[in-house]
């Protein structure tokens, strides 16, 4: 996911402390900075491709952009969704999958953040 750590040196956003608001953790971002974020997340796709974990049997992917840090501790798997696939229900299905099987990609393409606050793209990254 989108660290909640990481993504203001990223984009060099102006954290708003640890305001929480309808979509989790939020930056006052310009449309500048979001443009930068979203290049930022097309390279950082673009890069997992070229590595070649999708061609390994066994890998799985559930990349999502709310604001979290560890975002797979409970209680952020129950709602974090991408593609209406819950976060814990990807790990557990690639946890009991056969290693043999090929890359799992959970949820699909992950979606671009907003120009306008709070930027956040995702409707279920409500509580992050």
């Amino acid at each position: 996911g989108a660290s909640g750590w990481g993504l203001p040196c990223v984009g060099d956003a102006s954290p708003l402390g640890s305001i929480l608001n309808i979509y989790g953790p939020s930056f006052l971002c310009s449309p500048s900075q979001v443009n930068h974020l979203n290049e930022w997340r097309s390279s950082f796709l673009s890069s997992l491709r070229e590595t070649g974990v999708y061609d390994r049997n066994g890998s799985g992917a559930f990349i999502h952009t709310c604001h979290t840090h560890t975002a797979e501790n409970l209680p952020n798997a129950q709602w974090i969704q991408v593609g209406g696939v819950k976060m814990k229900d990807a790990v557990t299905e690639w946890w009991r999958a056969n290693v043999d099987e090929g890359f799992r990609d959970f949820g699909g393409e992950v979606c671009e953040w907003d120009e306008k606050f709070p930027h956040q793209c995702n409707p279920t990254c409500v509580i992050t």
